[in-house]
């Protein structure tokens, strides 16, 4: 892994490494993608928190929020992926700038009704609020970057926001999900990049 792509750390308590041998690690990501998958944390019954896991540039990360937030920066200035944890709310949110331009999606699930209830996408100086009522949509900013709202029989949000043309030819994709199944629920962020080189 080179400088440009260190992952930081700093900000994400109970971080590690995780190996094959961990009893977390059961299902394998692609290395050529940037994932993270969030799963709640519980004390006896109730929820107190996120646990996540994913693959970052072939590196595979874990840790848990139980209190506040953690954010993974990957090529920093570059891209973020977010949760925190308050009130019974899971708050998730991932990021990618390219030049001056910034694209960021924020999703809020509620524990208690199994039911992401909304969010926000921003993208430079517009900002586009969503719910369970915008299933279906799809916006469209311009250059071919678009955005689309979908859902799942469960309750759950997915934000697929892309462009083909952004940054002098980068195509760049990433959807941020949750969904409730069987009384759990998980919070998804998946990125796909590909850089063309001039």
């Amino acid at each position: 892994m080179s400088k440009e792509e260190e992952l930081k750390i700093g900000d994400l308590p109970d971080i590690r490494p995780m190996g094959p041998k961990d009893p977390t690690d059961t299902e394998p990501v692609p290395d050529d993608s940037w994932y993270i998958e969030s799963n709640p944390l519980f004390r006896g019954a109730d929820i107190i928190g996120v646990n996540y896991k994913g693959n970052v540039d072939g590196l595979q990360v874990g840790g848990k929020v139980s209190t506040g937030s953690a954010t993974l920066q990957v090529k920093e200035g570059m891209t973020n992926v977010g949760l925190s944890y308050n009130n019974e709310h899971v708050s998730a949110s991932v990021g990618y700038t390219v030049g001056n331009e910034n694209a960021n999606v924020t999703t809020v699930y509620d524990t208690n009704s199994g039911l992401a209830i909304g969010g926000k996408l921003k993208f430079g100086s517009t900002t586009v609020d969503f719910n369970q009522n915008s299933i279906g949509a799809t916006y469209n900013f311009g250059g071919g970057i678009t955005a689309g709202i979908s859902g799942s029989m469960n309750g759950g949000l997915t934000v697929s926001f892309g462009g083909s043309n952004w940054g002098g030819g980068s195509g760049f994709s990433f959807s941020l999900g949750a969904t409730n199944s069987g009384g759990s629920w998980s919070v998804d962020a998946r990125f796909n990049l590909v850089f063309n080189a001039n």
